[in-house]
């Protein structure tokens, strides 16, 4: 059986796979961000050198998810 199969059960199978891998997707880069971002924004360390680290690492996400599209 190919990928390319379009049987109902396949696509509804391909398709929640997709989603469960999505939104766990976000939820880790909701973890991530969550501890990341108030750092970056206190008075301590306010370097943008975490806010660049954030804004690069949410880049290279979007590559590789375009890679895999």
């Amino acid at each position: 059986m190919s990928i390319d199969d379009t049987h109902e059960g396949d696509y509804a199978t391909r398709r929640h796979t997709r989603t469960g891998v999505g939104l766990t997707a976000g939820f880790l880069l909701f973890l991530a961000t969550s501890d990341i971002l108030p750092e970056a924004h206190t008075t301590r360390q306010a370097t943008g050198w975490t806010l660049a680290a954030t804004v690069a690492r949410t880049l290279f996400m979007w590559s590789v998810i375009g890679l895999t599209d």
